[in-house]
C-alpha cells in the first residue's frame, strides 16, 4: 500500500526546521540556564494537578519531595532511634523543655482569659466615669 503524503504548511514546515536545527542554534552556556531552571521547576517546585471533578487545581509537593520523602522518613525514624537510644538524657531534657514550656503556657492562657472580662469590665468603668464627670463639668 501506498501511504499518502500529508502536504505540510510553511508554519509546520517552519517549526521542523527549528526543532531539527535547535542544537546549532542554542550555544551552551545559553543552554544551561534552561536546563537548570527546567530542572528546578520540575524537582523543586510544588505543583498543580488537576482535581479528580475536573474543575480547578490542587497544588502537591514538588517531585522530589514526594520521590525522597518516604526514603528520607525511614532514614531519619532510624537515625533518631539510634542517637536517642545513645543519649536518652537528651531526649529527657528535651521531653521536660517541652512539657515545662506547654504547662507555663497553659497556665499562661487560662490566666489570661480568666482576667480578661473582669480587667475589660474595670476598664469600661473607668472610662465612663471619667467620660460622665467630663461631660458633666462642661
Amino acid at each position: 500500500m501506498r501511504e499518502i503524503a500529508k502536504q505540510q504548511s510553511f508554519q509546520e514546515k517552519i517549526s521542523d526546521k527549528i526543532k531539527e536545527s535547535i542544537g546549532d542554534l542554542i550555544t551552551d552556556e545559553d543552554l544551561k540556564p534552561l536546563i537548570e531552571s527546567s530542572i528546578k521547576s520540575l524537582l523543586l517546585e510544588k505543583r498543580k494537578v488537576p482535581r479528580n471533578s475536573g474543575y480547578g487545581t490542587d497544588t502537591t509537593p514538588a517531585l522530589l519531595d514526594e520521590i525522597l520523602r518516604p526514603h528520607l522518613d525511614t532514614q531519619l525514624r532510624i537515625l533518631a532511634e539510634e542517637y536517642f537510644t545513645a543519649n536518652p538524657k537528651v531526649l529527657r531534657e528535651a521531653i521536660d523543655k517541652v512539657l515545662g514550656d506547654g504547662i507555663l503556657t497553659a497556665i499562661h492562657r487560662v490566666i489570661e482569659s480568666r482576667m480578661y472580662g473582669p480587667i475589660e469590665r474595670l476598664s469600661q468603668e473607668i472610662e465612663n466615669t471619667f467620660v460622665r464627670k467630663d461631660s458633666l463639668s462642661l
